[in-house]
């Protein structure tokens, strides 16, 4: 009869840690603020810092216990924020982000360090889905639509490939008319 008291009573207190604590619950969303569009040029990449709110959370060390703390077979002392075994301590864990894209063809996107960075591959626009991932909080998902322009020296090589032949018409027309002469 006192064990069933005992698992009630932790019941009732992780419960009240986990409602009452001012913690995340699973419908507490990531807050991720990022660009609504990015132009790059093609060849060249461009950066975007990914700064998710909350960047990281203190996760209890997987014991390999569902239960809760207090709770047979976990009975290790204080649970974690969301009342999950931390028998082994906490740990911080980082959000974890997903890329999805609509194009690969047009541009290539990864994520390192907490920054997107985009590679423009070809000219065109494709949507960059970001869903930023966090044990205990609703995902976070944000779509960017990315432009990537024709390389920026084909703008210079079009008018300088007119000027190099310009040139080269009046250097053999100017080369004729010394033959000419002579």
């Amino acid at each position: 009869m006192r064990n069933y008291r005992l698992r009630g009573c932790c019941i009732l207190a992780a419960a009240f840690l986990f409602l009452f604590s001012g913690r995340a619950s699973a419908e507490t969303p990531i807050v991720l603020p990022v660009k609504k569009s990015i132009t790059v040029d093609a060849g060249l990449s461009q950066t975007e810092a990914l700064r998710a709110s909350p960047s990281s959370a203190a996760l209890g060390v997987d014991c390999g216990m569902a239960d809760m703390c207090g709770i047979d077979p976990c009975t290790c002392g204080s649970p974690d924020a969301w009342g999950h075994c931390a028998c082994n301590g906490t740990k911080k864990t980082p959000v974890s982000y997903l890329i999805t894209v609509s194009n690969p063809s047009v541009a290539r996107v990864s994520v390192a360090n907490g920054t997107l960075i985009v590679k423009g591959l070809s000219a065109g626009h494709t949507d960059v889905r970001v869903t930023a991932r966090l044990k205990h909080y609703a995902d976070a998902v944000q779509t960017v639509r990315v432009t990537v322009q024709p390389p920026y020296y084909l703008f210079w090589l079009i008018p300088g490939v007119v000027v190099a032949a310009a040139a080269a018409f009046f250097f053999l027309r100017l080369q004729k008319k010394r033959k000419m002469k002579n």
